[in-house]
């Protein structure tokens, strides 16, 4: 009897390794930092002001995806334990899986691809005030900031931002409202969400767990967010 017990939780050591640990951690890390900074945004700005908001969420974002590429290099790329043979064919229910989550993502990143950007940004007077208004596209909210947060016309200073952005540039912020089209009429994040259904669909493809694993986390970014 004790002999079959223990048999469960070998199996479940086996499967949590410290790449696993890698893969679902820096994940995890990078999107429990969103979600505070960004449901806290107005408490946060009303405290430390616009400027040092953006500063702690770009340098938190920074951080946290840096230490995802650093867990995936060095970590969890192709590491034990397998599902199969590294380098055998991929089981058909995996194929399948991954052919409609691919299928998805593929044609959501036709319509909306995600944007990459350089976590430092050289802000005028002008720049500013289009962020505030992709911001408020972005949230379809508005938004109340601190009177500090104003940026004179003829200012210019160099701010912090997320290193992603996932917003649609095709929805525009009109008067009384935001103007909705294409995929933001479906989510407010057609870029995540094709981003997470294309690492959805690759994940079937590994027989690595961690990979899969790593893989697969976006997903949970693209429900919470």
């Amino acid at each position: 009897n004790n002999y079959s017990h223990s048999q469960p939780n070998h199996r479940m050591s086996r499967f949590l390794n410290s790449s696993v640990k890698w893969a679902a951690g820096s994940w995890s890390l990078f999107i429990a930092e969103n979600l505070v900074l960004s449901e806290n945004r107005t408490t946060i700005i009303n405290n430390l002001g616009d400027d040092n908001y953006h500063y702690v969420y770009g340098l938190c974002s920074t951080a946290a995806v840096g230490s995802i590429a650093y867990g995936y290099q060095y970590k969890v790329k192709n590491q034990g334990p397998m599902l199969w043979k590294m380098g055998s064919a991929v089981p058909l229910p995996g194929k399948i899986i991954a052919f409609m989550c691919l299928g998805l993502g593929m044609g959501l990143m036709s319509q909306t691809a995600p944007k990459l950007q350089i976590p430092l940004e050289y802000m005028t007077g002008e720049t500013s005030e289009k962020q505030k208004v992709k911001d408020q596209t972005a949230s379809q909210t508005t938004m109340i900031v601190s009177a500090d947060s104003t940026v004179p016309p003829s200012s210019s200073k160099w701010k912090v931002r997320c290193p992603f952005d996932f917003t649609d540039a095709k929805s525009k912020s009109l008067d009384g409202g935001v103007e909705l089209n294409g995929l933001d009429r479906i989510t407010r994040h057609p870029g995540l969400w094709s981003f997470g259904l294309c690492g959805m669909g690759l994940s079937y493809l590994t027989p690595s767990v961690p990979t899969r694993v790593w893989l697969f986390m976006p997903v949970f970014l693209c429900l919470i967010g």
